[in-house]
This record gives C-alpha cells, sequence and structure tokens, in this order.
C-alpha cells in the first residue's frame, strides 16, 4: 500500500482592480480557497490572501496662453490630453485634460507725431521703434511694437519795418508793434513766427505862402501863384507829397498865363467882404494859415470873411479857364 498525501498551502497577493488565480478572476479584497491535485495526485487545497487595490481616474480643465507643460510634457494646441501615473495605492491613475490654448498677440503700427507723441500712458519724444505689452481679448499678452517718428514744430523772429501798412501772412498791420503767425512748416508741424513790426507813417500836408515876383520851392522857381506839389521821402523812407498854395503879389493884379484873364482882389486887407474883379468864376475855397478849408463859395465874385478870426487866408479861385490863388489879410 502507498498513501499519498494531500497538501495545503497559503498565498498572498496585492493586485490592481482584479487577479487572475487559477482561472478565476477576482476584483475584491478578501480570502480565496483553490483545490488543485498535487504532483502526488492528491488533492491540495490552497489559501490566497487576496488586496485588491484599485485604479483612479480623474478630469481636469486647464487654460493656457500659447503653451503647457503637465506632467513633464508641453502642450500647443487645445484638445484632450491623457496622463498616466501611479497612485498611492501603487496602481496606474489616469488623468484627463480637457485643454484650451489661446494665443498671445502681437501687432506692428505706425505713428507720425509732431513733438510727442501719448501711446498707451507714455509719452514719447524722439523717434523710434517702441514695445507695448497688454493684454488682448483672450486674456493673453499682446505685444505690439510702434515704429514712431517725431518730427518738430518750430519758431522764428523777424523785423520788418513799412510804410503806413503791411501785408504779411495774409493780414494787413497798420500799428507798430509785435505780431505772432501761426503756419505748417515742411515736416507738417505748427510753426510760430513773431514779427517785430515798425510802421512809419507817409505824410500829406499842404502849406501856404506868399511872395513878390517869383518864388522858389525845392529847386523850382515860380512866378504865377497857383497850387504846385513835391514828393519826396520821409527820413523814415516813406512818400511825403506837400502841397504849397503860392500867392505871388504883382499889385494885387495876377494875370493869369496863356489864358489873357487878370484877376484882382480887394480890399486888401479887408474887415469882412472881399471883392473878385474877374469874370466867370465858379467857385472860391477860402483856406487858413494852416492850409484848413474853411469856407467855399459858389457862383459869386463877393466873399464875406467877417465870421473868421483875424489873420492870412488863402482865396483858391476857380475860373472857367483856369484858377488863381491870392491872399489876404483879414483885420
Amino acid at each position: 500500500l502507498t498513501i499519498n498525501n494531500s497538501s495545503t498551502g497559503d498565498t498572498a497577493a496585492v493586485a490592481c482592480d482584479s487577479l487572475i488565480w487559477h482561472g478565476n478572476s477576482y476584483t475584491t479584497t478578501g480570502t480565496q480557497l483553490a483545490t488543485m491535485t498535487n504532483t502526488a495526485g492528491c488533492d491540495s487545497t490552497v489559501t490566497l490572501y487576496l488586496t485588491i487595490n484599485n485604479s483612479s481616474t480623474g478630469d481636469t480643465a486647464a487654460v493656457a496662453c500659447d503653451s503647457i507643460i503637465w506632467h513633464g510634457n508641453s502642450y500647443t494646441t487645445t484638445g484632450i490630453q491623457l496622463a498616466t501615473m501611479t497612485n498611492i495605492a501603487g496602481c496606474d491613475s489616469i488623468v484627463t485634460l480637457h485643454l484650451t490654448i489661446n494665443k498671445s498677440s502681437t501687432g506692428d503700427t505706425t505713428a507720425v507725431a509732431c513733438d510727442s507723441l501719448i501711446w498707451h500712458g507714455n509719452s514719447y519724444t524722439t523717434t523710434g521703434t517702441h514695445l507695448a505689452t497688454m493684454t488682448n481679448t483672450a486674456g493673453c499678452d499682446s505685444t505690439v511694437t510702434l515704429h514712431l517718428t517725431i518730427n518738430n514744430s518750430n519758431t522764428g523772429d523777424t523785423t520788418a519795418v513799412a510804410c503806413d501798412s503791411l501785408i504779411w501772412h495774409g493780414n494787413s498791420y497798420t500799428t507798430t508793434g509785435t505780431q505772432l503767425a501761426t503756419m505748417t512748416n515742411a515736416a507738417g508741424c505748427d510753426s510760430t513766427v513773431t514779427l517785430h513790426l515798425t510802421i512809419n507813417n507817409s505824410i500829406e500836408t499842404t502849406v501856404t505862402d506868399t511872395a513878390e515876383d517869383s518864388y522858389t520851392w525845392h529847386g523850382n522857381t515860380y512866378t504865377n501863384s497857383g497850387t504846385y506839389q513835391w514828393q519826396g521821402t520821409t527820413n523814415d523812407g516813406c512818400d511825403s507829397t506837400v502841397t504849397l498854395l503860392l500867392v505871388i503879389n504883382n499889385v494885387g493884379i495876377e494875370v493869369i498865363n496863356g489864358s489873357g484873364i487878370s484877376v484882382m482882389v480887394y480890399p486888401n486887407p479887408t474887415t469882412g467882404w472881399i471883392t473878385i474883379d474877374a469874370d466867370d468864376v465858379l467857385s472860391v475855397e477860402v483856406f487858413d494859415q494852416a492850409g484848413r478849408k474853411v469856407a467855399t463859395y459858389e457862383q459869386t465874385n463877393r466873399v464875406y470873411l467877417g465870421g473868421l478870426a483875424s489873420g492870412n487866408y488863402m482865396l483858391k479861385i476857380h475860373l472857367q479857364r483856369g484858377q488863381s490863388v491870392q491872399r489876404v489879410i483879414l483885420k
């Protein structure tokens, strides 16, 4: 007789999620029994002390600009990414990343300004390239490059001297003083020019004088009463016109050259009334010693001076064939 002995055994196992043992799948922690035939052909009972640890999963969402480093890998596009790692139980853990990648942006802009430019809160006064970083609508950095040209305004001073008036940049000035004009320079910027202006005045005046037989004035000799003009330049370089009311006394009688007409004024001196002995008197103008016209008479040979102050007066007598200037004295 041969007696073969059955056998028993103990084993311990740790597995993740499940264990296949002797053809059976186990998914929970516990004690399991298996019966098999040993080498002697007898039943052998084995006890399994089984520990089942569970794998884990996870979901996470992320938003990044341009790229993200996640579990050692770099991702640059929007999408779903998976990562496998070992949890604290020693089992695989699969994490799903729902990733959104937003893009940073860049831009170029060109600007031309006069003197300075305020750009994104900063003031720039020189030509050059400048950078500004801001956040775009996706929440990412946006870098804008400014290619800036600064043109400068300018100022200037000029001095001018003119007679009576000056037209300067479309405006007429008639008084001495400082004037400003604003224009655009070749760079397109405001240019302020200051004009230091001196206005000198032309002169127009009338003088009266009498002489016996002849009168020399500014190089010319006059032998007849009349109105004469001299035009010259003042000390300031402006035109000067002087009108001379001249009376040549020839015993109270004046013969108008080439006309055969004689003119006589009497009484002279007078206390009021003056008689003009001449034909065809059209009008008589009375001037005082300052050359101011003080009275005019039309179509008459009689002139009354009684309402005027005593002194010397000039009568400018207009005839159909000429004119005569006579000096009279009012007592």
